[in-house]
């Protein structure tokens, strides 16, 4: 895949299985993409136990697409910064608070 193995690790996991995994390790990241097939509820669902989980640093950014037919609601420990409309696609950008 790349050169640079040592700068990267892939995880063949559930979301929530790699995000236990992740803090586990005390891994924290600065910006994370929640890409299809995500529902709206999964969305929510995973935002909030990425806090819980406390793998997000100090204003983080959470991408989220979405189809254009889904409308994702306030998440309680994140701020809407952003959106975006491409085609049939949408992204909303949240920065934890």
């Amino acid at each position: 895949m790349t050169k640079e193995r040592e700068r990267f690790e892939i995880f063949k996991n559930s979301d929530l299985r790699a995000i236990s995994i992740l803090a586990s390790r005390n891994y924290h990241f600065d910006l994370v993409f929640l890409d299809p097939p995500y529902a709206k509820e999964k969305i929510i669902k995973v935002m909030k136990i990425m806090l819980d989980a406390n793998i997000l640093n100090e204003k983080a950014l959470i991408v989220a697409e979405t189809d254009e037919n889904v409308e994702l609601p306030d998440v309680e420990g994140y701020s809407l910064i952003n959106r975006h409309h491409l085609g049939r696609t949408k992204f909303k950008i949240y920065e934890r608070k």
